[in-house]
């Protein structure tokens, strides 16, 4: 599991049958992908509203599975 922390910005969003959110990263972009594509990560993820890393990885630890913040 990996875990990141953004900020959702306003930005035009487009209308291509899903969900669409502009971000604003903690981190440069190189930086940021850098460090996202070294934890591996599949092709799924998830957005919450709120900063709930704290939680997540506590449940990462329930589960027995390994959790990377970046």
């Amino acid at each position: 599991m990996i875990v990141a922390t953004a900020m959702a910005v306003e930005g035009e969003t487009y209308d291509v049958g899903n969900h669409n959110t502009w971000i604003e990263l903690s981190d440069d972009i190189p930086v940021f992908f850098e460090r996202w594509f070294q934890a591996g990560p599949g092709h799924h993820f998830a957005i919450a509203y709120g900063d709930h890393a704290r939680r997540i990885g506590i449940l990462a630890q329930m589960l027995d599975v390994e959790c990377e913040k970046i």
